[in-house]
């Protein structure tokens, strides 16, 4: 049995503890895109405008577990509008971390002559993060383990056809507990840390040449082997603790975030 088989099964199995089990595969199907919904109709208006804007179901249901196991940090962590990242623009701490991305590049410059470090200051907005997750490949490779695994949870004939209160949330702790095996290499929309001009993406170039950019294939072959991932990380970490990374899952080695002073 393969990994991720038997993660579905551990997860059936901490779901409900009835002794004699009857599933209903069929009926799981049928059920599966009523519980997403009763689901999503329970979280914040933001989240659920966000779900109206992703049309297949293998990568809306994977950001409605998303959104489940981020709800609590919306307040905080929810991707500024236009105007309240113009107004960050205007504070000292942006400043700082600009006059700190300048420094950092200057050193790299330094240790590593002939080769220079790029990186976008300007935010990754919602509709951005949107057109991402509905294109990237990853999220629907996970997209696809969820629904994999929910069919087996909801083929238990322990769950109503429709949804009320009770299995609704019954459903919502399961998506909320549930760890993929296969982690997506973006942020569920809205919560990406670039959305509050708090993480940046470091490339290498030489002259106008890149070097070492942002595409998670060639990671090894651009990052890792030439010695790229440690010189970058020589140059921020060494400068102050004004950043903190690299991304460690998914593993990104151009992935900083800031936390100022």
């Amino acid at each position: 049995m393969s990994h991720s088989a038997q993660a579905q099964m551990s997860t059936l199995a901490s779901i409900d503890t009835v002794p004699a089990r009857v599933l209903d595969l069929a009926a799981a199907r049928r059920r599966l895109p009523l519980y997403m919904d009763a689901v999503a109709a329970t979280l914040d208006h933001r989240l659920q405008n966000a779900i109206a804007k992703i049309p297949l179901s293998v990568r809306r249901y994977l950001a409605i577990r998303g959104y489940v196991r981020r709800e609590y940090k919306v307040h905080t962590h929810w991707s500024w509008t236009a105007s309240e990242a113009s107004a960050f623009r205007k504070t000292a701490e942006y400043r700082a971390m600009v006059d700190s991305i300048v420094a950092i590049q200057k050193r790299f410059a330094f240790q590593n002559p002939g080769y220079r470090l790029e990186v976008v200051t300007d935010i990754r907005t919602l509709e951005t993060q949107l057109s991402k997750w509905n294109k990237v490949a990853s999220i629907a490779v996970s997209g696809r383990e969820v629904i994999d695994t929910s069919l087996i949870v909801l083929a238990d004939t322990s769950w109503s056809d429709v949804p009320d209160s009770a299995g609704t949330y019954r459903f919502r702790a399961f998506l909320h507990s549930y760890e993929l095996n296969n982690t997506p290499t973006v942020a569920v929309p809205g919560f990406s840390d670039h959305g509050q001009l708090r993480a940046f993406d470091f490339k290498v170039y030489r002259h106008a040449r890149l070097i070492a950019g942002t595409t998670t294939a060639t990671i090894r072959r651009a990052w890792d082997l030439p010695g790229w991932s440690c010189k970058l990380n020589a140059a921020i970490c060494n400068y102050s603790d004004v950043f903190v990374g690299p991304l460690i899952e998914p593993y990104e080695p151009w992935h900083y975030t800031w936390v100022g002073r």
